[in-house]
């Protein structure tokens, strides 16, 4: 078996943009792109791919709590100015902030920042700080961190991308699955039979997106399932109730059983 090596990823990522984007952010801030693609499989088919595989998969208990948007931007000048990004981020827009706990062999506490940045809309990138942070503080922050909560199991599997007559690229899949969501009377675990799975897959360079899209993968449970950040106007137009944004603050609804169903519905059309 022939593996590719890990590439770079900060130069591969911004190879994908013209020269004329490259210039509107400091290179700096490269490091922190990330390019993945999100899918809704069938609940049926990850459970046995998870009860059958034998990959070396990780499993964790998240906690993200969401902060208002009226603090993205103070909350994004810290993780900034702890990570020595704080005259680099000049000019740039934080648009969502949340604190995070993750709870696998060891517990630990983060503040993430998301940004946005001029002449990058496609949805597959996304710039994300992060800042690793005390339980203390951590547990000082919640009273802040207001705007929404979820609770998610998350299990990390390890394959491959393929290609014919070239080394097979090496990635990772992201399996989530909410627990409990919502704030205030909103606020509930979801019932087992409406628990559903997503898949987040993180690529090194932007190429890799063309052959996952077309099945050359081994992450068989992906199959047949449709991609949430795609840009399809059918799946767009009736997936916003089952997206972390959504369910964070609403919870797990009817909306949210009825956009399940839909999607699915929709792909298969």
């Amino acid at each position: 078996m022939t593996v590719a090596p890990v590439p770079d990823r900060q130069a591969n990522l911004w190879a994908s943009f013209s020269a004329e984007r490259a210039n509107v952010v400091s290179p700096r801030i490269l490091q922190f792109l990330e390019c993945e693609a999100m899918y809704l499989p069938r609940n049926e088919a990850v459970s046995a791919f998870l009860n059958t595989t034998n990959s070396d998969t990780e499993t964790s208990r998240l906690t993200q709590l969401h902060y208002p948007n009226e603090l993205a931007s103070e909350i994004g000048r810290c993780v900034a100015g702890d990570l020595g990004l704080r005259e680099e981020i000049e000019g740039l827009r934080f648009t969502h902030a949340r604190l995070r706990k993750d709870e696998g062999e060891e517990t630990t506490y983060h503040l993430q920042a998301k940004m946005r940045v001029p002449g990058i809309i496609d949805k597959l990138i996304k710039i994300e700080l992060t800042m690793e942070i005390e339980r203390g503080v951590y547990e000082r922050e919640i009273v802040w961190a207001d705007a929404g909560k979820i609770e998610k199991e998350r299990t990390t599997v390890p394959g491959f991308i393929l290609e014919a007559d070239k080394p097979r690229s090496l990635v990772t899949a992201q399996i989530d699955r909410v627990m409990a969501c919502g704030i205030g009377r909103s606020y509930h675990r979801v019932a087992p039979r409406d628990r559903f799975y997503t898949v987040d897959v993180e690529v090194s360079d932007p190429e890799l997106i063309h052959r996952l899209r077309a099945g050359q993968h081994t992450f068989t449970f992906l199959h047949g399932a449709p991609e949430l950040s795609a840009g399809d106007p059918a799946i767009d137009a009736v997936c916003k109730p089952i997206k972390g944004s959504y369910l964070a603050v609403n919870g797990f609804d009817d909306r949210s059983r009825q956009a399940l169903a839909r999607a699915w519905a929709t792909h298969a059309e």
